[in-house]
């Protein structure tokens, strides 16, 4: 679809409000970006009251800044002059940044400084360092440089110029089969990647894969990685969870070993998020950490149509035994490799360039995730104390 004469007014304000439709959106995208009269019309538009997504907002809870703890102003951290913030939430602050020296543009990633004086998240932070430090491949972001600068620990990464696929869902609703394959595909083609350095990334969901405006899906955010398989490293202190529940695999509330095959459970997740626009276990009906615990572990999946080459694998991404599903990242993507399912992405990432709706952002539910107060275990680091938990969850003596 080519836009050949100027929207009008009204379907300019919708565009702008996110409420057209997805080819058309990118078709009016395409061309207000060579149509310096729409963009100034669009700039003179005033924003209604509720000029918002079309999607409920209460299912794609985003970060306030009236939420967020006030930062120290930081106009440098060591050699990077600070331009803007990007994102913000639980594991950092991102900034776009510039080296004062070489004039390259980076995405700067700061720890908040409640979390200094912290010991274990620097060590995570500094756990991601590592982590990401081994990765170079198309479909990760990649590292550029880690160091502290008077006490404060940051990480620059190449500087994505596109919005992550969370918020592509957002704004214009679910992919059809093919965009929503093509696009697991990349993510399972850097999920292989790390798997094959010994990185388990913890962490897969939408908020952390970057679509860039050739159409390239990223893999963001190693915060929760560690390296092989790791025995009760989804709880954090016996108090809470680290990680996204929308997202977790059984195994991670269960506090057993994540390993490649948790990534890939989350990675079905994500698949079914943008098929149908939201997770296989999300509001209204898994309103709370308990419900969304119980469901990873015991409900069926919610039947999705489209292809059946794509629904037999996402049931299979979302078994519940880590045992049943696939045998990895790279037979993930070796599925999906149909041709009828290669999309070109780029056609997703045309709105960027005068639609960009942030990226790097972590979401205000990255940080952890409550254990469900009735259903705590006492400790976290006794296996025995998990087996009572778990006695109590399925109502044994």
């Amino acid at each position: 679809m080519q836009v050949t004469v100027c929207p009008n007014s009204d379907e300019l304000l919708a565009f702008r409000a996110g409420r057209l439709g997805l080819d058309r959106h990118l078709a009016v995208a395409k061309h207000v970006k060579t149509c310096e009269a729409c963009r100034r019309q669009i700039a003179s538009i005033p924003a209604p009251a509720d000029d918002t997504p079309h999607r409920a907002a209460a299912e794609f809870p985003t970060l306030r800044d009236d939420t967020v703890p006030a930062e120290p102003v930081y106009s440098r951290i060591g050699p990077f002059l600070l331009k803007r913030i990007l994102g913000r939430g639980g594991m950092g602050v991102v900034y776009e940044a510039e080296h004062e020296k070489m004039r390259n543009r980076v995405a700067l990633k700061i720890l908040p400084a409640a979390t200094l004086a912290d010991p274990a998240v620097l060590a995570r932070f500094r756990r991601e360092w590592e982590a990401v430090g081994r990765l170079v491949h198309p479909n990760v972001v990649r590292a550029l440089h880690a160091d502290d600068a008077d006490g404060t620990p940051y990480l620059a990464m190449e500087l994505i110029d596109g919005p992550d696929l969370g918020k592509v869902i957002h704004r214009h609703g679910a992919l059809g089969a093919a965009d929503a394959a093509a696009a697991v595909r990349q993510a399972a083609l850097g999920l292989s990647h790390a798997h094959s350095q010994g990185v388990v990334h913890r962490d897969v969901k939408p908020s952390n894969l970057l679509l860039t405006s050739d159409g390239t899906v990223k893999l963001l955010d190693l915060g929760l990685a560690r390296f092989g398989a790791s025995t009760s490293g989804s709880l954090q202190g016996g108090t809470q969870y680290l990680g996204t529940a929308d997202y977790m695999a059984p195994e991670q509330w269960e506090g057993l070993t994540a390993d490649a095959r948790t990534d890939l459970y989350a990675l079905g997740c994500v698949l079914f998020y943008l098929l149908t626009g939201k997770p296989p276990f999300g509001p209204p009906e898994y309103d709370s950490p308990r419900a969304k615990m119980r469901a990873h572990r015991t409900a069926p999946v919610p039947d999705v149509p489209g292809p059946p080459e794509v629904v037999s694998l996402l049931n299979e991404l979302l078994a519940k035994n880590p045992e049943d599903r696939p045998h990895s990242a790279a037979e993930v993507a070796d599925r999906l490799a149909i041709p009828a399912m290669l999309a070109q992405l780029d056609r997703l990432a045309v709105a960027a360039g005068i639609d960009t709706v942030g990226a790097y952002a972590d979401g205000d539910i990255t940080a952890p995730v409550p254990i469900p107060t009735r259903e705590r275990p006492k400790t976290a680091a006794r296996p025995s104390a998990i087996g009572r938990w778990w006695r109590r969850l399925k109502g044994r003596p």
